[in-house]
């Protein structure tokens, strides 16, 4: 494993262990119920157990890794970071990927399997969004004729930490098995990796954890857990299937779609679709760098 390899692997992990902190532990610490520090301490846990325990579940994904390809993914998550811009890292560690192979093959060999996975990306988002919009119906209902709300707030609260802890594992395994799946066999890498992580969370998520709590205030207890719990099992059926999604991106979509079944607007449409096109337009960037780089290293 080369120098440039590594590091851009290294500067991947580092960055994104602290972004994706806030998705996967920020409605616990909004509501109250966990402190920050508890927090990364649950979603370090927790996502690298789902990491090391599915992260294998990826390995299909992994289709051309080269130092072009995770020099890529390194700029599009370490440049949007600086700039606020959400593009996602899972959309770019899979595209610069084809990008760099037909820079170097000079054949679109993979564009086909691009477009499936694309495909795929949509239908999850728009699955999400359904299962998140009925859901939330249902729950509403439910705790509408409910006669005992203080048990149900104790058990509320309870499932949103449950459901934090298992998002940061699924997370885990989807997004940072996947990476990890990038060190290949080399142990050390894959251990200055872990340490890596763990250095990022701790150190870095602060503000991830706060841009997410502080947003819970203006959303109901049964649209977090109706968010968080859609977004688990999507995360899970993607991971299953080897597809790396965009965790922040289906979480959004989740709350955006609870939003319209209970009347509680978390998520505004321009700020939603705006979201939406930032994401994928990880897409075409992470394809036109990658050739561009390699091309660039040839």
């Amino acid at each position: 494993m080369n120098t440039v390899y590594l590091l851009s692997l290294a500067a991947i992990v580092l960055l994104s262990s602290a972004s994706h902190a806030g998705v996967c532990v920020g409605l616990a610490v909004g509501s109250g119920l966990l402190d920050k520090r508890k927090a990364v301490v649950m979603y370090t846990s927790a996502a690298l157990i789902g990491s090391l325990v599915q992260g294998g579940f990826m390995s299909r994904a992994i289709i051309a890794p080269s130092s072009c390809a995770v020099l890529t993914t390194s700029i599009l998550s370490t440049l949007p970071s600086i700039l606020g811009v959400p593009l996602s890292l899972n959309f770019a560690l899979y595209t610069s990927q084809v990008g760099c192979s037909i820079a170097r093959t000079r054949h679109g060999g993979f564009l086909g399997e691009l477009t499936s996975y694309v495909l795929a990306w949509l239908a999850f988002t728009a699955l999400t969004m359904l299962a998140a919009h009925r859901l939330e119906e249902v729950l509403t209902r439910f705790l509408s004729r409910s006669r005992s709300p203080t048990k149900l707030l104790d058990y509320a609260g309870f499932s949103i930490i449950s459901l934090s802890a298992l998002m940061s594992f699924t997370v885990g395994a989807n997004t940072f098995g996947y990476v990890f799946l990038f060190a290949g066999r080399d142990l050390n890498a894959l251990a200055l990796l872990c340490g890596l992580f763990v250095v990022g969370a701790a150190t870095l998520s602060y503000k991830s954890i706060e841009q997410v709590a502080f947003s819970f205030f203006s959303i109901k207890l049964s649209q977090a857990i109706s968010s968080l719990l859609v977004t688990i099992v999507c995360i899970q059926v993607a991971t299953f299937l080897s597809i790396p999604v965009s965790a922040s991106l289906v979480l959004v979509s989740s709350i955006f779609a609870t939003g319209y079944a209970s009347m509680v607007y978390v998520v505004k449409t321009r700020s939603y679709a705006t979201l939406l096109a930032l994401q994928y337009t990880s897409i075409p960037a992470a394809l036109a760098l990658g050739y561009t780089i390699a091309r660039y290293l040839q």
